[in-house]
């Protein structure tokens, strides 16, 4: 039986290199055990990694879908106000009402416009948040991570610990 600390210390990571991530390296003197551990860890630390990237993924859809919805609202009340404008430059009988909505008409227009842009753009951010969320259940269900196969793991000794010691790495 081993007690935390123990394990702890049996346990190294290191940065990887290249395409790889982390090495994960596990001591122990049987073999079995160390390389149960240094999947086990390195396994631990690629769902993590995965469960914060989906969490930020959803964090960043549900602030781009309320600023959506609000460019929408005001979309909304700019054509209400268009509207208005339409009908009050249609009933217009003196020149200077007539002048008066036309300035009013080609801003509100302007604005619309605006807002139909910042919808375009808010919805293409949308879709992209949502194909990288789509992407990301492959990989927590354990398609795609890099486990290697079991009989991957190499062993060899560890520095500073005696020839009886076998250390089992696992790439990620």
């Amino acid at each position: 039986n081993y007690r935390p600390e123990s394990l702890k210390s049996m346990i190294r990571f290191s940065q990887g290199g290249g395409d790889l991530l982390f090495y994960v390296t596990a001591g122990s003197p049987d073999p079995e055990l160390a390389q149960k551990m240094a999947n086990f860890m390195g396994q631990a630390l690629v769902n993590t990694s995965l469960q914060l990237k989906s969490s930020r993924y959803a964090t960043m859809q549900e602030s781009l879908e309320a600023a959506l919805a609000t460019v929408k609202s005001k979309m909304d009340d700019t054509s209400g106000r268009l509207d208005s404008v339409e009908k009050k430059f249609s009933l217009a009988t003196r020149k200077s009402d007539m002048e008066e909505a036309k300035a009013v008409l080609d801003g509100t227009g302007k604005e619309l416009s605006k807002l139909g842009h910042d919808i375009a753009e808010t919805s293409g951010r949308l879709e992209s948040i949502k194909g990288n969320l789509s992407s990301l259940p492959a990989h927590i269900s354990g398609q795609g991570t890099a486990l290697p196969p079991s009989g991957a793991s190499r062993g060899g000794e560890a520095p500073g610990r005696g020839s009886d010691d076998e250390d089992r790495n696992t790439t990620f």
